[in-house]
């Protein structure tokens, strides 16, 4: 997977952080340019389903964001981070997910009270987070509920990103409950809500996912071709190919750690999110 600390030469988000780390030093000077900077990492985290990443930035990004100017990328920072903690909370035991639900719990009441003032910008992703959170705790039906909710109000936006991103975690979730003929349904939704150019993304879920790949005869029509052929459970997709994207999650991890406890949170957490589980064990093999 990993090999000397150098991701897989076929990740499409290879070499995203050594950029990241190069605008840090050249923007150095400007308060505002490192709460930016995680931020957008912390979105790229959020797209390539990192999850170690994802809490690294967006924790970095929440202290100096009181005093940044309030902003529609910075107040979507809340949501960012309420995946993250969703995402710890699921992969830590019940008696230690206090700290995350808590901090979570703030984080959905914020989104709440923007929705309540703007819902167009914010409503889809308030039912985003209570869906993650209500995954977090194993109210499963509530999260059904909350996704299909954040599903059917981004639905009427123009947030490209937002749809793609909604349908991929409600797919995970299902997926995760062996609920496979919803869950390829919104993976090729969440494939064809990356049209708008997110070739990097596309090609990870291609690669992942061969029958994703929208064939030569798929017409701009809902329902052709290979999509049709997913949403009726004619793909070739098999229940295990959801690890490779645990796999390429896993060797980030890897790659991001050198102590053993941050490996082990890390890669809990990977597996946490993938696989839905609400306890992660890792076991270490003893040396020969």
């Amino acid at each position: 997977m990993v090999a000397g600390g150098v991701l897989p030469s076929r990740d499409p988000h290879h070499g995203v952080e050594v950029e990241a780390g190069l605008a840090f030093l050249r923007y150095a000077g400007n308060p505002l340019a490192p709460l930016f900077a995680h931020v957008t990492r912390a979105v790229s985290a959020a797209i390539f389903g990192d999850l170690a990443a994802l809490a690294r930035h967006t924790a970095a990004a929440m202290p100096p964001l009181a005093a940044a100017p309030c902003s529609y990328p910075t107040a979507g920072t809340r949501l960012l981070r309420g995946l993250a903690l969703a995402g710890q909370a699921r992969a830590t035991d019940s008696d230690e997910r206090d700290g995350p639900l808590s901090e979570l719990d703030e984080v959905t009441r914020w989104l709440a009270e923007r929705a309540a003032d703007a819902p167009h910008n914010f409503s889809h992703l308030l039912r985003l987070v209570e869906a993650e959170r209500a995954w977090a705790v194993g109210d499963f039906r509530a999260a059904e509920l909350a996704f299909d909710a954040a599903r059917r109000v981004v639905a009427r936006l123009q947030r490209p990103w937002h749809m793609a991103l909604i349908a991929e975690r409600a797919a995970v979730f299902y997926l995760a409950r062996s609920v496979e003929h919803i869950g390829y349904d919104l993976l090729a939704q969440a494939r064809q809500c990356l049209a708008w150019g997110a070739t990097a993304k596309a090609a990870r879920l291609d690669w992942a996912f061969p029958a994703l790949r929208p064939g030569p005869d798929v017409t701009a029509a809902h329902g052709s071709g290979q999509a049709a052929d997913l949403a009726h459970g004619n793909s070739a997709v098999k229940t295990g190919a959801i690890g490779l994207l645990g796999i390429l999650a896993a060797s980030q991890a890897l790659s991001s750690e050198t102590g053993v406890e941050g490996l082990h949170s890390c890669v809990a957490g990977v597996l946490g999110t993938m696989t839905g589980a609400t306890g992660v064990r890792l076991l270490q093999r003893p040396a020969l």
